[in-house]
């Protein structure tokens, strides 16, 4: 069961869920230019629209977890 914690005086939500990992996986998510080796060949043979189809996967990817943790009011 997820636990919420509601802060009034920030306006801010904070979630807490030990079953998911969202740190790991944004953690992955930021670092996946460095680490990505479809998008390390991609630069390395200027492949410009393979990059921005792999920026956009990856943006997407981001976005998901985020939307996951938000909480509309």
């Amino acid at each position: 069961m997820p636990i919420w914690r509601l802060d009034t005086n920030t306006v801010t939500v904070t979630h807490f869920d030990t079953d998911i990992h969202y740190p790991d996986r944004i953690s992955k998510l930021v670092n996946w230019k460095q680490t990505d080796s479809c998008y390390q060949k991609a630069v390395l043979s200027g492949a410009a629209e393979k990059m921005l189809r792999l920026e956009n996967c990856f943006v997407g990817m981001a976005r998901e977890i985020v939307f996951e943790c938000m909480v509309y009011i």
